[in-house]
């Protein structure tokens, strides 16, 4: 599996593995498997491929913490903004099913907001848009938000570019480790989930969405991190781990 490293004679051949990968997901590839630790230096290191691309409103940044995590820090200015996306990493929506009921890919994010991080919006999952500027709404996306506007709870989120549905979690974003999952059941069904907890064996709220709309689209969906302070000073989500299998 594309285990991101550091050491170059492996990134070669982890930037090997990561091409026969992607784009042509996920039928020819089922039973495969992303995974990205952050145990590296730099969020695209030198001679790899390079996976992710950040965007910036002011100038925060998007670092490798400890060589253990990705971290997204804005500036301490109002409305300034860190996203970063997977974009050389499209996952197809429609796609050809023998089977309506299995799963398609599960999707694992384990992420938490450094500290206190009221005043905040933020983003995680997946979405349509190359890069984000904003919590999405009504454009077609799966994942979780935050939004001081409305609490300062994960909210479960998803739309089929025209109706959002939400559930909320209850977990204020003050850095407690949530894992997002995402798992794809059908042709336009998800299932969205929050885990918290040791070993994240608490469930904290579910989404299901069974009108998606993604069998009628060829837009892939982008992995999508965003985070934006809404005050006078800096605000970081961190990225534990993502994993990606195609079942």
């Amino acid at each position: 599996m594309p285990t991101l490293v550091t050491n170059l004679e492996q990134q070669q051949q982890a930037a090997a593995s990561a091409r026969d990968i992607y784009p042509t997901l996920p039928n020819q590839q089922r039973n495969r498997s992303f995974v990205d630790t952050y145990n590296r230096q730099t969020v695209n290191p030198t001679n790899a491929v390079a996976l992710y691309t950040t965007s910036l409103v002011g100038s925060g940044t998007a670092t490798i913490a400890s060589s253990a995590s990705l971290h997204l820090t804005t500036d301490a200015n109002l409305g300034d903004l860190v996203n970063v996306s997977l974009d050389e990493f499209p996952i197809a929506l429609q796609d050809i099913f023998s089977d309506e009921n299995r799963n398609v890919y599960e999707i694992n994010v384990v992420f938490d907001t450094s500290g206190t991080n009221t005043s905040i919006e933020s983003f995680i999952g997946l979405s349509d848009a190359t890069s984000l500027t904003g919590i999405p709404t009504t454009a077609r996306h799966i994942g979780i938000f935050v939004n001081k506007s409305a609490s300062n709870n994960w909210i479960l989120t998803g739309a089929n570019a025209s109706t959002q549905v939400t559930q909320d979690t209850g977990e204020v974003a003050d850095g407690t480790d949530i894992r997002l999952q995402i798992i794809r059941t059908g042709l336009d069904d998800v299932i969205i989930r929050a885990w918290t907890g040791a070993d994240f064996t608490t469930l904290a709220a579910t989404l299901v969405m069974t009108d998606t709309g993604f069998g009628s689209t060829t837009t892939p969906m982008i992995m999508q991190y965003f985070i934006e302070t809404e005050t006078t000073a800096a605000r970081t989500l961190r990225v534990q781990e993502l994993e990606v299998k195609w079942t």
